[in-house]
């Protein structure tokens, strides 16, 4: 495994631009990993430890649904924001539905 010094070492090829980018699209995924499991983390926390028949079974099954939808959003997340004709679409789309 390389040490933190050596990966510096290596450098970024890129401009600021493509580092905020980088920067943008790894921050946007951990953020969606979290909404994603934190829920089905705060479940399995809480079934051995809270009172038994608090949660309905509708709602303990949405955080496992949740964690599951986890692997659709971080690639299309990190498709969205590093490809540059998703993101010039996405921006035309909202600014045609843009209320004035």
């Amino acid at each position: 495994m390389l040490s933190l010094s050596q990966v510096r070492s290596v450098g970024f090829s890129g401009n600021s631009s493509q580092r905020a980018a980088v920067l943008v699209m790894v921050i946007t995924m951990v953020v969606c990993y979290l909404i994603c499991w934190l829920p089905c983390g705060a479940l399995v926390c809480h079934e051995p430890l809270g009172p038994p028949d608090l949660l309905t079974p509708e709602a303990s099954i949405t955080p496992s649904l949740l964690a599951k939808f986890s692997t659709v959003i971080n690639p299309c997340s990190s498709y969205i924001f590093m490809n540059k004709r998703v993101k010039c679409s996405l921006s035309i789309c909202y600014s045609l539905v843009s209320v004035d």
